[in-house]
Parts: structure tokens; sequence; C-alpha cells
């Protein structure tokens, strides 16, 4: 399993602008591509500044797996891990009542509720897709400011459209939390209309597409 990048958990909602004007906005989440069944997604967001337009670009990556694999043991293993260096002695006592149950209760009660959901973080790339039987995620091993060019296997990314991907890492490395002028609102308005949003069935097509669904 990868270790997972420090970053923040981001809004994935997108906000359509309307006109100009304080206040109006545009966010939306490109999908980059995919490489060794992990997906590579783009926010990008147009602030408006007292008038003036303003860029934001952050990026998330997840890891695809087969929900069928969260079992019980899987889920044990979870709450052990978490049990061990998540909670301080405090926190553990108040959950164990005193004493008065076993830490084996608090596990069978927390089983009881649990969904994968629980124990696999999917925050920012949440994509629930099914194919012949088989449901997959992705669970989020990074956001944030995270630079996909400098990964290990970068050369293994499987793109969806190589000339978008880098002309919004030239906006990230230039323009990031920088002001626009007119005509690069146009060019970021453009890529933000791409067939692959993810309010676009381009979107979830590449990725059924492109994941080699016999390896989860």
């Amino acid at each position: 399993m990868k270790k997972k990048k420090i970053g923040y958990v981001s809004d994935k909602k997108a906000i359509p602008r309307n006109g100009k004007g304080k206040g109006n906005k545009m966010k939306k989440t490109i999908l980059l591509g995919i490489k060794n069944n992990e997906l590579i997604t783009a926010d990008i967001e147009l602030k408006d500044w007292d008038g003036r337009t303003g860029l934001g670009i952050s990026f998330n990556e997840g890891q695809a797996f087969d929900i069928n694999t969260i079992d019980d043991e899987y889920t044990r293993d979870y709450f052990n891990d978490l049990w061990d260096y998540g909670y301080d002695t405090q926190t553990k006592l108040n959950l164990l009542q005193d004493g008065e149950i076993t830490k084996d209760e608090v596990f069978q009660e927390w089983e009881e509720d649990v969904n994968y959901y629980d124990v696999k973080d999917c925050s920012c790339t949440d994509y629930e897709l099914t194919k012949n039987g088989k449901t997959i995620n992705f669970e989020t091993i990074g956001c944030g400011q995270t630079d996909v060019r400098t990964d290990e296997d970068f050369n293994d990314m499987i793109f969806t459209d190589e000339k978008m991907f880098n002309d919004i890492m030239y906006y990230w490395d230039n323009f990031h939390l920088k002001e626009l002028n007119e005509d690069q609102v146009k060019e970021i308005e453009e890529i933000m209309e791409s067939t692959y949003c993810d309010d676009d069935e381009g979107f979830y097509d590449f990725i059924t597409n492109n994941i080699d669904w016999n390896t989860l």
C-alpha cells in the first residue's frame, strides 16, 4: 500500500460561474490521467478578488481498490492500527468506559455499522465504478500541492489529453494564487470545459477503460 502524501482535503463540488462580478467563481475537477491504477485529478478554481480574477490549482491522487477486499480481517487490522497509533490514553479509557468493556467489545460495536468508507479515505477521489460485477473506488493517497511529475512512475502515465496536462502544469507552475489577465482567464475557462471534468461522462469512461481491472 502506498504511503499517503501530506495535503489537504478539498471541496470537490463544482460551483458554476454565472456572468462576471464580485463573488462569482468557477471550480472544476479534471481528470489528468491514470498510472498503475492510480488516477490523477486537478482541482481548478477561478477566484474573484474584488473584480480581479485569481487562479487556484491543486491535485489529487487516488489508488484504485476493489471494495470487496475490505473484509473483516482488513477492518480489524485497521481498528488495531487506529487503536495503537490514533488514540491517546484518555481516549482509550473513555472508549473502554473505564474498564467496563474490553477492546474487543469496542471493536465489535464499531463493526456493526462499519463500511469501507470508514477504513478507506476516499475524500478527494470518491469515484465508485462497477464493471463486470466488480466495484472499485479510489483511496486518496495525495492531495494539495503535490507534483505528479516527480513520481517515480510518472512515465507510466496514460494521459487524458497530454497538451491539456502540460497547460495546467504551466499555469500551476507560474500562476497559482496569482492574478490572471483576460486572455489567461479565457484559456483556463476553455480547459475547464474539458470532456474530462468529473461532471462529464468522459471522465468516468476514461477511468473505466484504462484501469487494469484484472489486477484489483
